[in-house]
């Protein structure tokens, strides 16, 4: 996460210095005031924390506040609407995600990605499957024999519809041959609560929001979409042949 962190600070600092922003800057010293940071998820997720890790690199950086500002709600359109609305002068800038690109689809007024200027691209993590320690399921083998003996009374915590989250559980559906009862939460950060609370049996949110309470013991991962695995988890994969890949990708835009 801190390599990824660098990365974008690198990405962002030279936009800045070649002047990319709004051209009325170029004639001042920029940046001379705080930066607002808007984050489209509830704090304590993996948006909210990769973001705030990026702010902190960031002030540092260019000596001005980056403040981050949590926006969640409709799956996302609502900060993204306040990234899209804000006066193009370099002094607001948000994240914005993948499931901010299926959005559209789904509600009419949501604002593409078009309305924004990219302007860094943080990472990307796999989308992986989860289990509470309280089901009882140790493997995926145990999860696909409990989802298909009883269709449909699997819980699975995900995000909005659209959000990567959301389409993974779908995807997993698909591909293993089993039937979820989907729960949405506003975002990662309260479908793990969720999780561990027992409200739900499953998840299929990020790596990075759950590999820290899986090696305390708090949840298990069963799976994670991508074919070689992960740096975190490298011999933790759904194959390809039975699970798709699937990653929910974080950038910054303005």
């Amino acid at each position: 996460m801190k390599r990824n962190a660098l990365a974008a600070l690198t990405a962002i600092g030279l936009v800045f210095a070649m002047g990319l922003v709004a051209p009325k800057l170029r004639a001042q010293t920029f940046p001379s005031e705080p930066i607002t940071l808007i984050v489209a998820w509830p704090a304590g997720g993996g948006s909210d924390i990769s973001m705030r890790l990026l702010a902190d690199a960031l002030s540092k950086q260019i000596k001005v506040p980056v403040v981050v500002l949590n926006r969640p709600g409709a799956g996302g359109a609502i900060g993204h609407r306040e990234i899209a609305n804000a006066k193009p002068d370099g002094y607001t800038i948000g994240m914005f995600s993948s499931g901010g690109i299926a959005l559209p689809y789904i509600n009419a007024q949501a604002n593409t990605f078009d309305e924004l200027r990219p302007i860094a691209f943080f990472g990307e993590d796999p989308n992986a499957l989860e289990v509470s320690i309280a089901s009882g399921m140790g493997s995926l083998s145990d999860y696909v024999a409990r989802a298909r003996a009883n269709p449909g009374k699997v819980k699975n915590g995900n995000d909005q519809p659209g959000g990567s989250s959301y389409i993974a559980a779908a995807l997993y559906e698909k591909k293993l041959g089993i039937k979820l009862t989907r729960v949405s939460y506003a975002g990662f950060g309260p479908t793990v609560i969720g999780l561990m609370g027992g409200e739900v049996d499953s998840a299929t949110v990020p790596v990075p929001d759950t590999i820290e309470q899986h090696r305390a013991g708090k949840l298990k991962i069963l799976g994670v979409s991508r074919r070689c695995g992960t740096s975190w988890l490298p011999r933790c994969r759904l194959s390809a042949s039975r699970a798709s890949m699937l990653s929910s990708a974080r950038g910054a835009a303005s």
